[in-house]
């Protein structure tokens, strides 16, 4: 049922029905300057003037810490918010200027990154008392606001349509290849939005990940994210079913995981 789940949000975010060849050759030979046919075809809604290089950070967790250190490692000093203290704190000894709220960080910003756990936290965090939409005046300018959580297409839409009525705008952006990445930054990051805001806000993605794909719209980012989490789970069953046979018939499960590693599985 979750797959399913999984196909049917695709579907309307407009990932299914592409060209089955170009699919099949991002999977066998990944080519993430293509993307999906499609991707950029939105209206820019940032002004092509409007610098945007005060930079937030709410969610300082696993992922997020990371980030943040990163950026700081790359001389940008970050505006941060956690409801953690220990975890504002740490980024703080680190260089980073600590804000009271979310409210706080979209009213000192101009690109707000969340590192959040889940589409619930992220809708809290935008609309919730103190949130981001509490900062912003009613007649802007909003920051740009860059989701690296795993959050859903329909949130990351609602939240969008939102900072546009008030000069702003989003990308969702959720990122893979784990703590390690975030750390060194070489993230994947799957992107679905404006092209035009994209571009104005990839110096600071350049900073966090080597390889970013725009997929399409917003909200498109988190669809793939979660495609992606579906094949990941289904090759850890995969390899684990291997692990298990090759175990029933007599052979060192050690020593078939070395094989697969440096084979074609």
């Amino acid at each position: 049922s979750r797959t399913w789940e999984i196909y049917e949000a695709a579907a309307r975010t407009g990932l299914r029905g592409k060209d089955n060849t170009h699919v099949c050759d991002l999977i066998f030979k990944p080519q993430p300057s293509n993307a999906f046919p499609g991707a950029g075809d939105e209206d820019a809604f940032i002004d092509a003037d409007r610098n945007l290089e005060r930079i937030g950070f709410i969610g300082l967790g696993a992922m997020g810490s990371r980030m943040t250190a990163r950026l700081l490692d790359k001389g940008v000093v970050p505006t941060v918010f956690d409801l953690d203290a220990g975890a504002v704190a740490d980024a703080v000894a680190k260089g980073a200027v600590a804000a009271d709220s979310p409210a706080a960080v979209a009213a000192a910003c101009d690109i707000v990154l969340l590192s959040l756990p889940d589409s619930g936290i992220v809708d809290t965090v935008f609309f919730g008392a103190n949130g981001i939409l509490e900062g912003i005046g009613e007649d802007g300018p909003a920051p740009v606001l860059l989701d690296t959580s795993s959050s859903k297409a329909e949130t990351s839409r609602k939240m969008g349509a939102a900072l546009r009525a008030r000069g702003g705008d989003m990308l969702d952006g959720p990122a893979s290849r784990g703590q390690p990445a975030a750390a060194n930054g070489t993230l994947s990051i799957m992107i679905g939005g404006s092209a035009a805001t994209l571009e104005k806000c990839r110096w600071i993605l350049d900073l966090l990940g080597t390889d970013l794909i725009h997929v399409a719209g917003l909200g498109t980012g988190h669809a793939t994210k979660a495609l992606n989490n579906l094949v990941n789970t289904a090759n850890v069953i995969g390899a684990g079913e291997a692990l298990l046979m090759a175990s029933a018939a007599g052979l060192d499960p050690h020593v078939v995981a070395d094989v697969l590693c440096a084979s074609s599985g």
